[in-house]
């Protein structure tokens, strides 16, 4: 007799899967970049990347740095709204250690897995869980905050064929919000709900929403340190008004591994002007991608500590290691 079939899973979560694997993602980082490479006077960006000023790029290493601590931070207190606490040193060592396993894949899914594992035995799970979600929300709820203050700013500056597609953003915001009213009912039965909205509104302020808003301008802040080591001076102003605009983006289309190819490619669509040509911003992305990763790598040292201790542990386990 034959038992139960084993449940599928629909073909929704399959293409979800896929479109996340390393292999997608490298091939689309890598298409963008070829496609990228081809349109542009690559000796021209290797000349501006020769002559990158390395203080710039020393500030750069520290602001990404501070950031790791300021995201720390916001969970903490993200948590602590939550009723439940974290201890500080530990959330840096795991927002470290996400943003270097981020370089290698699916940003997003990788980095809340992490967080996720190195938590999940320590608290409750649905809190941490609920911890996680509004971490992410924070920070999305900013930058698009700030798109939509900037938006008529953007619409005076893009050409009239990158105009229409500007009104994507709103439109998302919009049904996002329409599936939340939708959903406002199935949402208020998730554990902790209760809390977590309140924390999506006033309570919110200024708390994880002030400090998503450092971290949106710390992030804007590298771009504009990028920009002046390669002697950009004249035209940073209305660069850095540009940036949240490249981030919403990137955001929407997450194709790439840590945003390489879709980062340039966005960047030298929205950011290049009659002073700024495309090989200049371009320079300045793929700046602010390799000092992030660089600033990144610290965290690999807390990867080899978790599994040297796991492998002690394993060994000590052993009951010929016990004696």
């Amino acid at each position: 007799m034959n038992g139960p079939r084993p449940e599928r899973k629909p073909a929704i979560a399959d293409l979800y899967e896929l479109l996340h694997s390393f292999g997608i993602r490298f091939a689309a980082s890598i298409a963008l970049i070829g496609v990228l490479g081809n349109r542009l006077d690559l000796e021209k960006v290797f000349r501006a990347l020769q002559g990158f000023d390395e203080s710039a790029g020393l500030a750069m290493f520290g602001v990404n740095i501070l950031l790791i601590f300021v995201f720390a931070k916001r969970w903490q207190v993200i948590a602590s709204g939550l009723d439940f606490d974290l201890p500080y040193l530990q959330l840096v060592r795991a927002i470290w250690l996400a943003s270097f396993l981020g370089q290698f894949g699916p940003t997003l899914v990788i980095a809340e897995a992490t967080r996720f594992q190195l938590f999940k035995k320590k608290t409750s799970v649905p809190k941490l869980i609920a911890s996680q979600v509004l971490d992410r929300l924070s920070g999305q709820i900013v930058l698009f905050m700030l798109v939509l203050l900037l938006f008529p700013y953007y619409l005076a500056q893009l050409d009239a064929k990158w105009q229409k597609l500007l009104w994507v953003i709103p439109g998302a915001i919009l049904f996002a919000a329409f599936i939340l009213h939708f959903l406002d009912r199935r949402i208020l039965s998730l554990p902790h709900s209760d809390r977590a909205i309140e924390l999506l509104g006033r309570r919110g302020l200024p708390g994880h929403y002030g400090l998503s808003l450092i971290i949106q301008i710390l992030l804007v802040l590298n771009f504009g340190l990028a920009a002046t080591g390669l002697g950009i001076r004249d035209q940073l102003l209305p660069m850095l008004l540009m940036v949240p605009l490249l981030f919403a983006a990137i955001t929407l289309l997450p194709i790439a591994i840590s945003d390489w190819g879709s980062r340039e490619s966005a960047a030298a669509i929205l950011l290049s002007s009659g002073a700024l040509d495309a090989e200049t911003v371009v320079s300045i992305s793929v700046l602010y991608g390799l000092i992030h990763l660089l600033a990144a790598l610290p965290g690999g040292l807390f990867l080899m500590h978790s599994r040297l201790r796991d492998s002690r542990q394993t060994s000590y386990d052993k009951p010929e290691a016990r004696g």
